[in-house]
């Protein structure tokens, strides 16, 4: 990967590597995070990194030779009421219907594969 952002590729457009769960890349040693908050410190990477975490005091965990390669800056969002919650599982619920129905309408359809399979 260090070849990638140290080219100096000046054509090469801006990345934006979007990180979610960071907090589970946090090991003992930090080396994953330390590795990929190196890489936007290199001058010619054009890489920027946004780590998306659901743990509150992850900056305050980072070891300080990775708080001295990140800009952090955190955006706290508040947990999810009550009826969001309720609206999110009834989405889900409803998409896992409808797919299992499209799935039950496909066996006849694909019921003469499994036979000659099995056959």
């Amino acid at each position: 990967m260090v070849q990638v952002f140290t080219d100096g590729d000046a054509t090469r457009p801006v990345t934006l590597l979007v990180v979610d769960e960071i907090d589970c890349l946090s090991t003992r040693k930090q080396e994953v995070l330390y590795n990929l908050f190196e890489w936007p410190s290199i001058p010619t990477s054009k890489l920027l990194v946004v780590g998306i975490a659901n743990t509150m005091d992850l900056p305050e965990r980072l070891l300080p030779k990775i708080k001295s390669r990140a800009s952090l800056e955190r955006v706290d969002f508040a947990a999810y009421t009550k009826s969001q919650v309720s609206a999110l599982l009834f989405y889900v619920v409803g998409w896992l219907v409808g797919w299992l129905g499209w799935l039950v309408g496909l066996l006849p359809r694909v019921g003469w594969l499994v036979g000659w399979l099995v056959a």
